[in-house]
């Protein structure tokens, strides 16, 4: 990724995210959004998706999958830490204690959809968005998904960040995305009937 296209990103999907946490935020004051961070998303990016292509790819030339990108996007967020959380507050909201990883996995799943977004071979390409599964305990209506939260969690007690697993979370991206494209063809299936 160029650094152009990568602060055209940053403007319009990582600062959008970033304004939504900030918001939620107001009545607590736990985070500050530390900007001179944001240069070493870009930098902790292009070094781990060089490693990837480099070791793990038989074509180092061909371009990495959505889930991959993703997956690295979230580990350089992670391991850049833009945001700082003030712990010591009491009684925060998971979203907020755990800002840096739902900023890290909400930008990760907003790159699966922008490429399934730009595939007009795929029928259901217009306003993509991964859907979460239902876990056994999650509230139909009304909540956020439980499922995203665990996903945040298992992010937030990751030891070292350094430890990331680039590939578990694509996998976890990829099936998300299969989950979809179920989801939306058996809605499709059912509404035919």
């Amino acid at each position: 990724m160029e650094k152009t296209d990568f602060e055209e990103f940053c403007a319009l999907t990582i600062d959008a995210y970033i304004d939504e946490l900030v918001e939620m935020d107001k009545e607590y004051g736990a985070l500050i959004v530390r900007e001179s961070r944001k240069k070493y998303v870009y930098l902790f990016y292009e070094i781990a998706r060089m490693n990837i292509r480099k070791y793990f790819m038989q074509l180092e030339s061909k371009p990495m999958d959505r889930h991959k990108i993703g997956s690295v996007m979230a580990y350089a967020i992670l391991r850049s830490k833009i945001i700082k959380v003030n712990r010591l507050i009491p009684d925060l909201p998971e979203k907020i204690l755990m800002a840096n990883e739902y900023l890290a996995f909400t930008v990760a799943m907003n790159i699966v959809e922008m490429y399934k977004r730009g595939m007009k071979d795929y029928k259901f390409y217009e306003e993509y968005t991964l859907i979460m599964p239902r876990t056994f305990h999650e509230d139909i209506k009304g909540t956020e998904s439980v499922y995203l939260s665990n996903v945040c969690k298992a992010l937030y007690y990751i030891p070292s960040i350094r430890r990331f697993d680039i590939f578990a979370y694509a996998n976890i991206l990829f099936l998300l995305e299969k989950y979809t494209d179920l989801r939306k063809e058996c809605d499709e299936s059912d509404q035919k009937k």
